[in-house]
């Protein structure tokens, strides 16, 4: 089957498959329980959208694993109708899915649906990425966004799937820390984007930055010996923010000197001792053996010092 913007239940399979990889047992005189390791999702253009709109579903079923500690939203454009796609982009981005449906034409032929078969034939002769989800749209693959997310098939068509897809209207249910940042110059999403912002905002839980420049996912900063492009400084701002939320929800980065495996253990820190009442980041609540290990890591302070000068002057040439 195809990839599209809307289906989420394979970014739900990758997170519940790793968050089973991260949890470490914690055996107490009661019973044995689970520490685990934070995990943040990141996306660009229709990955942001997808994300999001993920993190939407969780959000509102209450299932948002623990794990996740948050999300950053690149280049997202919240409301997606790919018939709004101007020339070129339109031609351009219906090249590329073209050439995906042509290159996994041996699987597709499989299909014995003769409906089917006259839509994938009717669908490598679009070039416009908005005529090609018209005539996919009946075949694609689509999930329930209410727990727990049944899959099915098919959409009415091209209005049902972008409806389904666009995560404005699931923004608001986002319930871990959400970046989302988009430039005022992106000719490719920044109109859909701005026109519902207002979701974004009612949502406390969610950060918006708009920059002047950039365009669609093209925030190339000089470096210091005046070359271009250099660093991405989306991502100086994705690992400030990831540095932020980890140290003001209580994750801390340890060390494992013994098998030189970097580990992310929660320590259980107050929320009242480490945010205000008023803070919407949340807070967890398993309990670690040694709370001040976070000032033992002496490597990883200097690391984060680091990695703060550089973000430091990346800004400053902005």
């Amino acid at each position: 089957r195809g990839y599209n913007a809307a289906f989420t239940g394979d970014l739900r399979a990758v997170v519940h498959r790793i968050a089973g990889r991260l949890e470490s047992p914690v055996t107490s005189q009661a019973d044995t329980q689970y520490t685990t390791q934070p995990l943040f999702l990141v996306g660009n253009s229709l990955g942001a959208n997808l994300i999001t709109k993920y993190l939407g579903e969780e959000g509102l079923a209450g299932t948002t694993h623990p794990c996740i500690a948050g999300g950053i939203s690149l280049g997202n454009p919240l409301s997606i109708d790919s018939r709004n796609v101007h020339t070129p982009w339109a031609q351009i981005l219906g090249l590329g899915v073209r050439k995906s449906f042509f290159h996994h034409r041996h699987q597709f032929r499989q299909f014995n649906c003769p409906t089917f078969q006259k839509a994938y034939r009717s669908l490598l002769t679009k070039s416009r990425i908005g005529d090609i989800d018209e005539t996919a749209a009946p075949f694609m693959i689509r999930n329930d966004p209410q727990f727990p997310f049944s899959v099915s098939i098919g959409y009415d068509g091209c209005d049902d799937y972008c409806r389904d897809g666009s995560s404005y209207r699931y923004v608001s249910n986002v319930s871990v820390p959400l970046l989302k940042i988009n430039s005022r110059d992106d000719d490719l999403v920044a109109p859909a984007a701005m026109n519902k912002l207002s979701y974004c905002l009612r949502n406390p839980n969610v950060i918006v930055v708009k920059t002047g420049t950039g365009g669609h996912l093209g925030w190339h900063a000089v470096d210091s010996y005046g070359s271009f492009p250099g660093k991405n400084w989306a991502d100086a701002a994705t690992v400030d923010f990831i540095e932020a939320v980890i140290q003001t929800s209580g994750w801390s980065k340890t060390v494992d000197h013994g098998n030189a495996a970097q580990t992310v253990k929660d320590l259980g820190i107050n929320a009242e001792n480490e945010t205000s009442s008023s803070s919407k980041l949340p807070t967890t609540s398993i309990g670690s053996d040694n709370a001040d290990s976070r000032n033992d890591d002496q490597d990883y302070q200097r690391m984060v010092t680091k990695a703060r000068q550089a973000a430091a002057r990346l800004r400053s040439r902005l």
